[in-house]
């Protein structure tokens, strides 16, 4: 299932976004901690949901373990909503809106403008 799944990858924490070029890139950046509060919405390239699982993840009163995250399968297509996350992304950070643009044209609009601040590898 993991094989499916179509890089970029995208992570969505409140208004930021994070792009990985790997599920491996992503599993060793993101922390469990986050996965366990549902902090992140994260999809692949093609629209799909990504599963992600907290992996020695633990909160109690006085400890936190951070931990880390395994993608374990693409979830459902939800293309409108990544859609949607990449919009306001470029609305909030470029002052850019186009609402002709389709995906294709989103991903790589965002993933062109983010390569050259140099945020994302």
């Amino acid at each position: 299932m993991i094989d499916s799944v179509k890089p970029p990858l995208f992570a969505f924490e409140g208004g930021d976004v994070s792009i990985f070029h790997s599920v491996n890139e992503l599993e060793s950046t993101l922390e469990g901690i986050d996965v366990l509060n549902g902090a992140y919405e994260a999809f692949d390239s093609e629209g799909f949901r990504l599963e992600l699982e907290p992996r020695g993840t633990r909160q109690s009163m006085f400890v936190i373990q951070v931990g880390t995250v395994r993608v374990t399968g693409r979830g459902e297509r939800d293309e409108a909503s990544l859609a949607q996350h990449l919009r306001r992304h470029l609305r909030a950070v470029y002052s850019l809106e186009d609402d002709s643009w389709g995906l294709r044209d989103l991903i790589g609009e965002v993933v062109t403008r983010e390569s050259r601040r140099g945020l994302h590898s």
